[in-house]
């Protein structure tokens, strides 16, 4: 196996997009997923299949359905060769891969010969279950670790532990793909800002393995006290307008907006115009279908601005109701 450090994480999967696929190539995504992505891909000519998922990731019956009947579902299409998935806090759904979940995704990609893009940005933001719940998060595990067939590249990012402009990450995966990640670095970027990769090396020396463990427990703190704010809010406002999910890892709420076909107009318009800021659910469909949801961020907002917020969209929610 081998790695690569010191590049903006969304800049590594783009390289790997140009090193595994030609034009007309088909990529498998969780529906729905990161828009960045889909903004990657669509101008490389790449064919998008979404694969259906609910709170705990993708559904390992529909992605084994696409796979076996892949001619007969998309016959111009040429079979696919990669998954490309964001197992933990899922953006945009805030969704967690069960390990039981990850386990038959695992075989699945075995069995059709696919190779897996986990993008795992999220992993150090693992949040703690709601009061009166359990949930035992040491049971997950990556699919870089279960992986015996080097079919499995990881990326990871710093800049959801430490700051996002730092714009740091690595990827871990078989040294002949890392390799080319490297050539194809060598070639464009050159290398990231040696500013930011100062910053985070005398970070970590300063804190040490223990001190870095310290950190991400306080962020971990930190966004879960946010993400309760946000739950506690959306009980007293949203209640009976729309329904949701506890994200268990993350930074994201994903809100399906009942008796609303698509969200689009909505928010673009008039939710902006009343003050609040949330994104579509379309723009993370694969295939750019209509969308009752909108994802909402928990990451930065304080409470009583999350509040504020919920109860303007809320009174919005309303009016269109009449």
């Amino acid at each position: 196996m081998g790695y690569i450090g010191y590049y903006w994480k969304s800049r590594g999967i783009v390289k790997v997009f140009r090193i595994l696929f030609n034009r007309g190539d088909t990529i498998l995504v969780e529906n729905p997923t990161y828009s960045g992505v889909l903004t990657m891909l669509r101008p490389m000519g790449i064919n998008i299949v979404g694969i259906d998922t609910d709170h705990e990731g993708i559904k390992p019956e529909h992605f084994e359905e696409i796979l076996a009947n892949f001619n007969q579902r998309y016959p111009t299409f040429k079979k696919p060769k990669v998954l490309y998935t964001i197992p933990t806090g899922q953006n945009p759904s805030g969704s967690t891969a069960t390990l039981e979940r990850r386990k038959k995704i695992y075989q699945i990609a075995c069995k059709y010969n696919l190779i897996i893009l986990e993008d795992d940005p999220y992993w150090f933001l693992r949040l703690s279950p709601p009061t009166g719940e359990s949930q035992n998060q040491e049971e997950l595990k990556s699919y870089f670790s279960m992986d015996t067939e080097q079919r499995v590249i990881r990326f990871d990012s710093f800049s959801k532990i430490i700051s996002a402009g730092i714009r740091i990450g690595f990827a871990t995966g078989p040294a002949e793909l890392i390799y080319k990640i490297q050539l194809d670095q060598q070639s464009s970027t050159m290398h990231t800002a040696g500013l930011s990769q100062a910053l985070v090396l005398v970070l970590l020396k300063q804190w040490g393995l223990d001190g870095l463990d310290n950190h991400i427990l306080s962020v971990q703190k930190h966004y879960t006290s946010q993400r309760d704010a946000f739950l506690s809010s959306a009980s007293k406002h949203l209640t009976g307008l729309c329904e949701w999910n506890c994200p268990l890892a993350g930074m994201f709420i994903w809100l399906k907006v009942l008796g609303v076909k698509d969200t689009l107009d909505l928010i673009q318009k008039r939710a902006l115009s009343a003050g609040v800021l949330l994104i579509p659910g379309k723009a993370f469909s694969p295939n750019d279908e209509d969308s009752p949801y909108v994802r909402a961020s928990f990451s930065l907002t304080p409470p009583e601005q999350i509040d504020q917020a919920l109860q303007r969209f809320s009174n919005l929610l309303k009016i269109d109701n009449q």
